[in-house]
């Protein structure tokens, strides 16, 4: 029923009419008028039936997929089509899912393309219960909140928990698991620890997430700028790496690379940001000023500065001052616009005089898919890369199976397993890994981000195991991995909000005896980085880690 065939009903209705009246007119014998005229009416009326139906098809179509969803269960609400939810959307089709939208903006250029795949798309603030209910939110088996407004995505899943309770309380049962995506990192901070995310409920499982956060983590992973760069000749010169744009996946980077940033080769990182934007800069660099208040250090040993340049405007080697790019290990393109990533990629490749360190590009669309398949080497020759936050953030085995938590939840089970004698109670981490508090479960990811770079310091690559056995045997090996482990250590915790107090350790106020150097620890504080360190070799041989750097090659 598609128009093509209801313009041609009506055209062929309009040709038998003038046939009917030409024959009239010219008393042809060979033809009957009336029999034409009672075709060309009925194909008229035909058309003029099929054109309704045709016009308000989609809706009658859409009114009854929602109606059908109302008897479905175990399919997926997406709340919101902005790039991560079109990625969202895109991934459990493929799979296979329902999938039903709530998107507040009628007009958005997305909407004709779900609703032609089958998709049930809602128009309405997906905030309000009622539109959950339309969705049958209360029996699917995801949610995920993502519109772009933060303080909306989290009155969306409390919204949704009050559909699971509505359908518990009326005889029903749920299995609702829901993703709320939120960018501001107080908020983050903030609802990490209610109710409704931190606790266990029976039939729902919230959690908080940052898209960007957990591309940074995995892009860094993928393209380790210690891996990359020059060795230093006297340990003294820093480890540099190029972020262009002061955007949400730049500010995501600097984080991860002051967490995990802390080499034995090199002494320091220095981050370089170029941005036109130096307000951007300053906002974001503010909230860690007290730290090192004369200086451009974001955490120790990890300085931060600005090249205000309009990255639109880097063409060529005059556009930029000597030293402003320096020796990078590692450079990414973090700008909005995906084609100026891809632009400035190729104008920074010919300004270097090497073509070791590695070029990404953050891209938002499926163009990031045809810059990566082997056919379009043109960047791959120059050693540029493509990379998608929002295609990797929707991969199924980082949001169902908790890929890129594999390590993490390793190394907080090792905890457990040594400290099974003491009473939990006096302990908020000896909990499962599902009941852990966001803060806590962090503090585990932060630790087995950095486990490639310890293994990668001990030339595990090219020894294996055997390079980790030799690091627990030498006593002057295990005490310099102990000290970077501790450096690491305190680098999370300042990101976090936490400061040097001389007594003790207080989590209301964030303040901690042992943020100080690692010489200054007892010997006490330091045999907790040794024993990390001695459980290495435990945790490269888990079946975890295979299944991530399996995850990891594959990507």
């Amino acid at each position: 029923m598609s128009w093509p065939i209801v313009k041609g009903l009506f055209i062929l209705s309009v040709v038998l009419f003038v046939g009917a009246a030409l024959s009239y007119l010219f008393n042809r014998s060979d033809s009957d008028p009336l029999q034409m005229l009672r075709w060309a009416k009925s194909l008229a009326y035909a058309a003029f039936l099929l054109g309704i139906i045709r016009a308000y098809w989609e809706k009658i179509r859409q009114r009854y997929q929602t109606i059908n969803l109302q008897h479905s269960e175990g399919h997926v609400v997406v709340c919101g089509i902005g790039d991560f939810g079109q990625s969202l959307v895109d991934a459990f089709l493929d799979k296979g899912y329902k999938v039903a939208v709530i998107e507040l903006n009628a007009a958005h250029t997305e909407v004709v393309s779900l609703k032609s795949r089958g998709v049930v798309v809602i128009h309405t603030d997906a905030s309000d219960p009622a539109a959950l209910y339309e969705v049958n939110a209360s029996k699917a088996r995801y949610l995920f909140a993502v519109t772009g407004n933060d303080r909306r995505n989290v009155k969306i899943i409390r919204a949704a928990r009050q559909t699971v309770l509505d359908e518990q309380n009326s005889g029903g049962d749920s299995d609702l698991r829901c993703y709320c995506h939120v960018n501001d990192a107080t908020l983050f901070e903030v609802f990490s620890q209610h109710e409704v995310f931190e606790a266990v409920h029976d039939g729902f499982y919230a959690s908080l997430f940052n898209v960007h956060d957990a591309a940074s983590r995995f892009l860094l992973e993928k393209y380790p700028p210690d891996a990359f760069a020059a060795l230093p000749a006297a340990g003294s010169e820093p480890l540099e790496v190029v972020i262009v744009g002061q955007t949400r996946m730049g500010e995501a980077l600097i984080r991860q690379l002051a967490r995990i940033g802390h080499y034995l080769r090199w002494t320091s990182v220095q981050i370089t940001v170029i941005d036109k934007e130096a307000d951007a800069f300053e906002h974001f660099f503010s909230s860690y000023r007290d730290i090192s208040p004369l200086d451009d250090t974001l955490v120790p040993g990890v300085t931060v500065r600005l090249v205000r340049k309009d990255p639109e405007k880097i063409k060529f080697v005059g556009d930029l001052d000597a030293g402003d790019l320096g020796n990078p290990a590692l450079m990414c393109c973090c700008l909005d616009d995906e084609t100026l990533n891809i632009s400035l990629a190729l104008n920074l490749r010919r300004m270097l005089d090497q073509v070791d360190a590695p070029i990404v590009a953050c891209l938002s669309s499926g163009l990031s898919d045809l810059l990566q398949e082997k056919q379009c080497r043109y960047l791959s020759q120059r050693n540029i890369h493509s990379f998608n936050p929002y295609r990797f953030a929707s991969d199924f085995q980082v949001l169902l199976d908790d890929a890129a938590d594999k390590i993490a939840r390793a190394i907080h089970q090792a905890y457990l397993d040594s400290l099974f004698s003491k009473d939990a109670a006096d302990n908020p981490s000896l909990v499962p890994w599902q009941q852990l508090s966001e803060e806590k479960k962090n503090a585990n990811r932060w630790q087995a981000d950095h486990l490639s770079v310890k293994l990668r310091e001990m030339g595990y690559d090219q020894r294996g195991v055997a390079a980790i056995d030799a690091v627990v045997d030498d006593p002057g090996w295990l005490e310099k991995l102990s000290e970077l482990e501790h450096r690491r250590w305190m680098a999370a915790l300042y990101l976090d909000g936490w400061r040097y107090a001389e007594t003790g350790k207080d989590a209301v106020r964030k303040t901690h005896a042992c943020l100080v150097p690692y010489d200054r620890l007892s010997q006490a504080e330091k045999g907790k980085d040794d024993t990390m360190i001695r459980n290495i070799k435990q945790l490269v041989e888990s079946p975890e880690w295979q299944t991530y750097t399996a995850f990891v090659d594959k990507r």
